[in-house]
């Protein structure tokens, strides 16, 4: 993958009731693009959903009010252990990026390219 967003929300809302392979509507940055992934952190519990974005729908109220779109997304993995903000914060290469620096706050942050292997790594294959 190219690019990636780290997205953070207080709750997982309608994808705690979708199963892996599954597409769906999600509010996504404007800036996003077609096959891009999107690591979902759930306040409180970790990184939850891996997500690709496939293409834009006709925006929602419901994502406009947040300065966002609506696009159809995949889920590709559900994690069923979260990846915790301790956990993130304490790899030895991950504490470095954005959303972890910035401890989380914001909806959404680019992930920074040399951050995206090991990201993918992380959360989906290799646990270190």
């Amino acid at each position: 993958m190219e690019s990636a967003k780290f997205y953070i929300v207080a709750d997982e809302g309608h994808l705690g009731g979708l199963s892996e392979g599954d597409e769906s509507w999600w509010c996504v940055a404007a800036d996003s693009r077609s096959r891009e992934l999107g690591f979902v952190y759930v306040k409180g519990a970790g990184v939850r959903f891996v997500l690709e974005f496939l293409d834009f729908q006709e925006t929602t109220d419901y994502c406009s009010a947040y300065g966002m779109r609506t696009g159809t997304v995949k889920l590709l993995r559900i994690l069923e252990e979260p990846i915790s903000s301790r956990q993130l914060s304490s790899h030895p290469l991950l504490r470095g990026m954005r959303a972890v620096r910035r401890n989380f706050q914001s909806r959404w942050v680019d992930i920074e390219q040399e951050f995206l292997t090991p990201l993918e790594e992380f959360v989906c294959g290799v646990r270190e």
